[in-house]
C-alpha cells in the first residue's frame, strides 16, 4: 500500500507527458478532468520556464509547484484514498490536510482525527509528505549524465527547438 500511494502521485506525471495511466482510474471522468488540469497546468510551468521537459519532466521552480501543482496533486491524491474506503470526511478538509499538514489549519487537523482511524491517518500523514517534500524534490531531480551521445529523439527534439544547433552538439556529445 506504501509503494501504491507514491506511485499513484507519480503517474498523475507520467500521464501529463504521455497520456497514459497506469493507475486503475482510467474508467473516472473526474480521473480525468484532475489529470487533464495537471497536463495544462505543467504546460504553463514548461511554457513559463518553470518546467522543463528534456530530458524528463523536470522541476525548476519548487514556487510553481507549491502555487500551481500541490492542489491538483492532493486532488489526484485523493481520488486514491476515497478508493480505499476512507470513511466520509470533507473534502475541503481532506484537501487542507494534504496541502498544508495537521499544524496550519487546526479545524481540518480536528476533523480529520477524529473521523479516521490510525490506519488512514499514516496514509493521510504519508500522502501530505509525498505532496510536501518527496514529489517535488523527485521532480527537481535530472536523471542524465552532463556528456554523452544525443538519442535520435533527443537529436529531433533539439532540432525541432533550435534548427540551428551546431554540428558538434549534433554529433559528438552533450555539453
Amino acid at each position: 500500500l506504501r509503494w501504491n500511494i507514491q506511485w499513484h502521485l507519480l503517474d498523475a506525471m507520467f500521464y501529463a507527458v504521455g497520456k497514459k495511466m497506469t493507475v486503475p482510474f482510467a474508467d473516472s471522468r473526474e480521473a480525468r478532468l484532475i489529470l487533464d488540469q495537471i497536463a495544462a497546468v505543467i504546460q504553463k510551468g514548461v511554457s513559463s520556464q518553470q518546467l522543463q521537459k528534456t530530458p524528463h519532466l523536470v522541476l525548476l521552480e519548487r514556487k510553481f509547484y507549491n502555487k500551481e501543482l500541490k492542489l491538483l496533486m492532493a486532488r489526484w491524491q485523493l481520488l486514491y484514498l476515497r478508493s480505499k474506503r476512507l470513511p466520509a470526511v470533507e473534502d475541503k478538509h481532506l484537501l487542507s490536510y494534504l496541502v498544508n499538514g495537521p499544524l496550519k489549519d487546526k479545524q481540518a487537523s480536528q476533523a480529520v482525527s477524529i473521523k479516521l482511524s490510525d490506519d488512514y491517518m499514516k496514509m493521510l500523514n504519508l500522502s501530505h509528505d509525498l505532496l510536501s517534500n518527496f514529489i517535488p524534490h523527485v521532480l527537481s531531480k535530472i536523471n542524465r549524465v552532463s556528456y554523452g551521445i544525443l538519442s535520435k529523439q533527443d537529436l529531433k527534439q533539439a532540432l525541432e527547438t533550435d534548427p540551428n544547433i551546431s554540428l558538434t552538439r549534433r554529433l559528438a556529445a552533450v555539453p
